[in-house]
């Protein structure tokens, strides 16, 4: 999620900040996001806040990882093998082996995780396409239900 991806850069940032941490740009980015020049000074809004203080952290890490920083591109490849092995275990419980939908904005806006999540399902599943429905997932889902064939006449 956003919010795990977030909360990896923050993590790094602080490392990186305390010396005990690659560098990486994502110290300056998140410290330019919070409008603090130490993250020591974000901590009381991060204690306060919930999920959309770090969730959109995910942005900025895509955007450093594009931009060649390391630590974020191993942040999000972390998250893709994450997906990828939930998408594997559900694909395997479900049976599924022809395709597969993707929904929600890390896996269809975060194009270094989006990547990351194709090579690793090629790995895994080869012969599944991933697709995004087009279409919010709940409608989505139910269109596929009222679509298939239960052995019961629906």
């Amino acid at each position: 999620s956003g919010y795990y991806i977030g909360q990896r850069a923050l993590q790094q940032a602080c490392r990186a900040e305390d010396g005990i941490g690659p560098e990486t740009v994502l110290l300056e980015r998140i410290r330019k996001h919070f409008g603090v020049t130490d993250l020591r000074q974000a901590v009381p809004a991060l204690y306060a806040g919930s999920f959309p203080d770090l969730a959109p952290l995910a942005l900025l890490a895509d955007e450093a990882a594009r931009d060649g920083d390391a630590v974020a591109e191993g942040i999000l490849e972390e998250a893709a093998q994450y997906l990828s092995a939930y998408a594997r275990t559900l694909c395997d419980f479900a049976g599924v082996t022809d395709r597969i939908y993707v929904y929600g904005s890390v896996l269809c806006r975060n194009r270094t995780v989006k990547d990351a999540f194709r090579k690793a399902m090629d790995l895994l599943h080869p012969r599944i396409q991933i697709l995004e429905p087009g279409r919010p997932p709940e409608l989505a889902a139910a269109l596929y239900a009222a679509n298939t064939d239960t052995g019961n006449g629906g």
